[in-house]
């Protein structure tokens, strides 16, 4: 069962021919990545194709000349033996006359051993206690008074 999900947003411009497709970072930890969804918005009619990569080398599908040219909706695929790095990349075109875009979800299973991507603190403790005051809503007749970090 997949620990952690990593979604990536793949925008692939219009007139991005098949012989110059756009190359879209989809990095993530080192990771067993056990099923992929892939969901294609309506408005792309087929002039939209992908390949995943690692390091420019295409992988799926397995023939690197290949597109996958999906239509509408929802694609879900079981994976196994797959790259383990999380250096994944999008390979896509679009022959259209309007942006596109493409969102994976990729379902991981934690390494042997490995952790949990970690959780990025958006202020840390050293800067709560220095936090400039906060002021709180005046009571009914009570003007605006500083309320610091802690108290």
């Amino acid at each position: 069962m997949a620990a952690e999900i990593y979604a990536f947003d793949i925008d692939v411009p219009a007139q991005t021919p098949v012989s110059a497709p756009v190359i879209i970072d989809l990095s993530m930890p080192a990771r067993e990545i056990e099923r992929v969804e892939i969901m294609v918005p309506p408005g792309a009619a087929g002039n939209v194709g992908f390949q995943f990569a690692s390091s420019g080398t295409p992988f799926i599908p397995v023939r690197g000349a290949t597109f996958i040219i999906a239509s509408p909706g929802t694609l879900d695929w079981s994976l196994e033996d797959q790259i383990t790095s999380g250096s994944w990349q999008a390979i896509a075109y679009n022959t259209g006359a309007y942006d596109h875009y493409i969102q994976a979800r990729f379902f991981a299973k934690l390494l042997t051993g490995g952790e949990p991507a970690p959780l990025t603190a958006v202020i840390g403790n050293d800067e709560l206690s220095q936090a400039a005051p906060v002021y709180s809503a005046p009571a009914d007749d009570d003007a605006a008074a500083p309320v610091t970090a802690g108290g």
